[in-house]
Order: C-alpha cells, then sequence, then structure tokens
C-alpha cells in the first residue's frame, strides 16, 4: 500500500498536479492516524500527525489546497 501511494504521489509531482499530491500525502497521513486511533494506538496516532522532528508542522487541512 506504501508503495501505491509514493507511486501515486511521484505520478502527480511528474505531471506537475501539486495538489493533488499535497491532497494524497495529507489523506495518507489522516487514515494512518485514524488506523492507529482504533487500535488503541494513541501516540503512535498523534506522532502521525505532528511528526517530532517538526513539532508545530500540522497535517494541512484539505480545504485550503483546492
Amino acid at each position: 500500500m506504501e508503495t501505491l501511494l509514493a507511486e501515486s504521489v511521484q505520478n502527480s509531482l511528474g505531471h506537475f498536479m501539486y495538489h493533488n499530491a499535497i491532497f494524497i500525502m495529507a489523506q495518507s497521513c489522516y487514515l494512518f492516524a485514524l488506523s492507529y486511533f482504533q487500535m488503541d494506538l494513541l501516540t503512535e496516532a498523534e506522532t502521525t500527525l505532528c511528526p517530532p522532528n517538526e513539532p508545530t508542522a500540522e497535517v494541512e487541512s484539505v480545504e485550503n489546497n483546492l
């Protein structure tokens, strides 16, 4: 699944479809976090949405990118 997502993002970037690439990445982060949350892995869910190397970074809202 990860390979398919990476290929989709690379394909979008290769065709200069930047908004699509951003959308795919934001959606995949959300889905990974939701999966972790449903498995009661709250620390992993939080880390997915707020990477430790970027403590002030947030996943952008999809609405902001349209």
